[in-house]
């Protein structure tokens, strides 16, 4: 199955911004493509962890 994850990281070298760091990672609850509209598909998908906590 598969699933959304956020990463955020930290590029260490410029030079090489393949190369990073994680610094935090988090799993966004289920949600059905179908359902988001691009213009605002990150804040509906922000909205939905926020709710689960």
């Amino acid at each position: 199955m598969s699933r959304l994850r956020v990463l955020i990281c930290r590029v260490d070298d410029e030079k090489h911004p393949d190369q990073m760091t994680e610094l935090y990672h988090f799993d966004l609850p289920d949600v059905d493509p179908e359902q988001l509209h691009p213009e605002t598909a990150l804040d509906e998908m922000e909205d939905g962890v926020l709710t689960i906590g």
